[in-house]
């Protein structure tokens, strides 16, 4: 069960289905868990899920001696150890056929039980894979497009290994024109249509701009009660507990797709943007195709005992599975450089570097830990692309529409507004301040020096204009009094909105202010790709193939340079281009989930 100790009933549905499924004759094959999400699900779930398929197995397979056991595809790819599961395997064929005629009982601890009616053994399904997604930032949409990009790499690999023909990714709001007519079609017996949903929710527990017509269909009192009867479901959803109605969206589609007749494959995933959406995601999506292969395939003949493919069958298996088979010859080959011993005159090490040392207590002397391969999150592939600009190429050739069509589909206007959408965080509208007064009894002459140094052509104008704010505004200085003045002041500006009303907004809503990093932070990053790489500010470039910018305008004002990176998958990649090896292992040891980076990343990155 999932829930949160700051509510009186915690994990109550949970505590309700564990007992009344034993009450109703199940057998219970491990210990009700409880995770809470005030102090951290993964404390409760990670331990949880390590075990749950061994026990379920365990239990499962005593029942009845002589029976087979089922082997689900997710269970191999999270498996310990890949040969223990090859073995279990050939065990089960063994006993399958030295006992052709028994069949096994239907497994009734299951939520999902299957008929024990006979039917033929489908191997593949004659309808795509559905991934479908709502997004109002793009994480969403890269995280569909990824799982798509997975199995479509399966396809091409292998396609008699894959039980989808196909994969289809579009917008939730898309349901009707790309996948209803199969949701519609009544599967072979005992199979199911695949489908994914991976979405975020917005403002007030309200859908993403491209995923509302779904969110409404399934809400309506009108739809079919067994809309979704042929379908096998998983629903991954991205929210943030800053927010009081966390993953509302994700909670709503999960619930609707099972009223409406739909299978749960998986259980839903919630992943939390306030602590990083990997710690959720990634293990989420490393086993969902195969959690959705394997409940689309069905009993496959009945009640009888089932054994889909292992990960050593699949032409393209997930990341983990690929990291675990490879691990041990990796660690054959793995050498650990120690950093070069100067006698007189030690190389001065990054600063980073001294740090992390520092908190593991490892002396100058003593190697950082290195990380196995597969403790280290998956990449995936870039959410942006980034391309210079020769001063040569047609200026029209680079400087193409600001938006393209498929952005405009996914672009919000406001969290409740319903009509024709333009600016998101990644194309904001941008403003002007029309007018600005403070609303404290504050001096305005530093306010108007700053605007005359704002207001003069001068390469350091920001700088400066920060420096002056600084010393006429101090927040730490000795008088006491004046800096509790000083940290409460509130300003009022007067902020301009486009002329054609394409901004619409109503009570409640919520605007989003992007500002400028700080000047010396913009100064050391140009600073660096000017002499590390020969890159000048006013370089063209052109991201995601927008209209061409400058690089200088790039670095000032469309990457955060301020945030603390708590982006794992980030931190793994910084690791793959230092060029100070000592530099590469603290990055992996910061990135990993072994206990010694676990450690690392809370003194480090949270403390």
């Amino acid at each position: 069960g999932l829930g949160d100790t700051n509510y009186d009933q915690f994990c109550a549905s949970g505590k309700t289905v564990d007992s009344k499924l034993g009450e109703l004759g199940g057998t219970r094959v491990k210990p009700l868990g409880m995770a809470d999400e005030a102090t951290g699900l993964e404390d409760v779930v990670e331990p949880w899920v390590k075990t749950v398929y061994a026990d379920m197995e365990k239990t499962c397979s005593a029942k009845k001696e002589g029976s087979a056991v089922l082997v689900s595809a997710a269970a191999a790819d999270v498996a310990p150890d890949a040969e223990r599961t090859k073995e279990e395997s050939k065990e089960s064929e063994a006993k399958e056929e030295a006992t052709p005629n028994e069949v096994a009982p239907p497994v009734t601890d299951a939520p999902d039980a299957v008929d024990a009616t006979p039917f033929p053994v489908v191997k593949h399904s004659s309808t795509p894979l559905c991934i479908l997604y709502g997004s109002a930032t793009g994480n969403s949409e890269h995280i569909a497009k990824d799982l798509a990009a997975k199995y479509q790499a399966s396809l091409d690999a292998s396609p008699s290994t894959c039980f989808f023909p196909e994969v289809i990714c579009a917008e939730l709001n898309q349901f009707k024109k790309k996948c209803q007519k199969f949701w519609e079609e009544e599967p072979a017996p005992g199979t199911k249509h695949g489908l994914i949903i991976v979405t975020a929710t917005t403002g007030n527990a309200d859908p993403p701009e491209n995923a509302d017509r779904f969110f409404r269909y399934v809400k309506r009192k009108t739809t079919p009660k067994d809309a979704f009867q042929h379908v096998a479901f998983a629903v991954l959803g991205l929210g943030d507990t800053n927010y009081d109605q966390f993953c509302a969206m994700g909670k709503v589609a999960d619930i609707k797709l099972a009223e409406l007749g739909g299978t749960r494959a998986k259980p839903s995933g919630m992943a939390d943007e306030a602590t990083g959406l990997e710690e959720v995601v990634e293990p989420w999506s490393d086993t969902v195709i195969a959690d959705v292969t394997n409940a689309c395939r069905g009993s496959g003949s009945g009640g009888a005992t089932v054994t889909t493919p292992t990960t050593e069958k699949v032409a393209a298996p997930s990341t983990s599975a690929r990291l675990q088979a490879t691990v041990e010859e990796e660690k054959k080959e793995e050498v650990v450089v120690a950093p070069p011993k100067i006698e007189e005159k030690p190389e001065e090490k990054p600063a980073g570097v001294s740090i992390v040392r520092s908190l593991l207590s490892i002396s100058n002397s003593d190697c950082i830990p290195t990380v196995a391969h597969n403790m280290l999150p998956s990449l995936g592939p870039s959410l942006s692309s980034c391309a210079l600009i020769d001063h040569t190429e047609d200026s029209e050739g680079a400087a193409e529409q600001d938006v393209n069509l498929a952005e405009l589909d996914r672009m919000t206007v406001s969290t409740s507004s319903t009509s024709n959408i333009r600016y998101t965080i990644n194309h904001p509208y941008e403003s002007a301040i029309r007018g600005a007064r403070y609303l404290t009894n504050t001096a305005t002459e530093g306010a108007k020096e700053v605007a005359e140094i704002m207001g003069s052509v001068s390469d350091d104008a920001n700088s400066r204009a920060v420096e002056l704010i600084d010393s006429r505004f101090p927040l730490d200085g000795k008088d006491g009094k004046e800096n509790e003045l000083n940290g409460k002041r509130v300003l009022e500006m007067s902020l301009e909105l486009p002329d054609d009303y394409s901004l619409e907004y109503q009570p409640g809503d919520s605007i989003g202010l992007i500002v400028s990093n700080p000047p010396q932070a913009t100064a050391f990053v140009l600073k660096m790709l000017q002499d590390n790489n020969g890159i000048p500010p006013t370089q063209k470039v052109s991201i995601d193939e927008k209209s061409a910018t400058t690089v200088s305008d790039v670095v000032q004002n469309h990457i955060d340079l301020s945030s603390p990176i708590k982006n794992r998958r980030l931190l793994s990649f910084f690791s793959q281009i230092a060029s100070n090896p000592e530099e590469e292992l603290a990055l992996r040891l910061l990135s990993s989930k072994t206990p010694e980076g676990e450690l690392l990343f809370e003194k480090y990155i949270d403390e």
